[in-house]
């Protein structure tokens, strides 16, 4: 079965070169409508995908301060720490400021009963 080019059958009814047109037309522009309106989500997902960029890349600067802040403070921690455990400071603080005054083993008195 041949087809004329003129008109198509269908199970309508043959249509006409003109509407043969207009529905190519219209599936033309829903053509160009839907692949603009993909372009445009592409544009949109591309802005968005810069602005969480943008918006993480601060907030990454901002932790890492945070961090340096954190480790200059431990390491001030540290040296207080290690200054409180010295020996000759403690013993300095005591006998100056508490009064205390060095125990002699003999002066000690036991908890255990001898017999």
């Amino acid at each position: 079965m041949r087809k004329n080019p003129i008109s198509l059958k269908t199970s309508v009814g043959p249509i006409s070169l003109y509407q043969n047109r207009k529905v190519c037309a219209v599936r033309k522009r829903t053509f160009i409508a839907f692949f603009v309106g993909i372009h445009l989500t592409f544009i949109v997902l591309v802005i968005h995908k810069q602005s969480l960029f943008i918006s993480l890349s601060f907030e990454k600067q901002r932790l890492e301060k945070q961090k340096l802040e954190l480790l200059q403070e431990k390491d001030t921690l540290s040296q207080e720490l290690f200054a409180l455990n010295n020996k000759s400071d403690i013993k300095k603080f005591a006998t100056e400021q508490l009064n205390m005054k060095q125990l002699a083993l003999g002066s000690l008195i036991t908890g255990t009963q001898h017999e």
